[in-house]
């Protein structure tokens, strides 16, 4: 794929907008879709996916790099020293653009010790009310114990974990 000159390619951008109504239809209605589960459930995985889905091929193809404190892509430069014959030959092993993804990012914390310690907590009042049998545990002893030494670690350590080891 040649290099297109940048009045061929400013007619191509055009034309990509006038054809692409029924995209911009499809395009509007997942990005309204988007904003709904920001709006209503704090999801903004869907807006992310819709902008990473240009924004990765920009940046894993070209010398693009998305600023997020300005909002816009800028020049790096990743590929050096390529020429317009090098670059008609790399053109041509690009895949489509909708094809590049940027590595997942984490939309939500989930603090495993808090739920753990909660759990904990449970087992101890079913354990102090008598009401009901604990099966396995001897494996709750464990896990009290892995979590006590866990927690010790935190505030004395990598010492309290010697001195707790059996």
């Amino acid at each position: 794929m040649a290099l297109m000159h940048t009045e061929a390619l400013s007619k191509a951008i055009a034309s990509i907008g006038k054809r692409g109504a029924s995209l911009n239809k499809d395009i509007q209605t997942a990005a309204v879709a988007a904003v709904g589960y920001s709006v209503l459930h704090g999801d903004v995985t869907f807006g992310n996916r819709l902008l990473d889905a240009l924004v990765a091929f920009f940046e894993k193809y070209g010398n693009f790099a998305w600023m997020k404190q300005d909002k816009k892509l800028v020049f790096y430069k990743a590929i050096e020293g390529m020429t317009e014959k090098e670059f008609e030959e790399y053109a041509e092993t690009l895949p489509q653009w909708d094809s590049a993804k940027r590595p997942p990012q984490i939309v939500s914390k989930y603090d495993v010790a808090a739920e753990f310690d909660k759990f904990l907590k449970r087992m101890e009042k079913l354990r102090e009310d008598g009401t009901i049998e604990l099966r396995n545990k001897a494996l709750l002893d464990v896990l009290e114990d892995t979590t006590a030494k866990y927690h010790a670690r935190l505030v004395l350590g990598t010492a309290a974990d010697e001195s707790q080891v059996a």
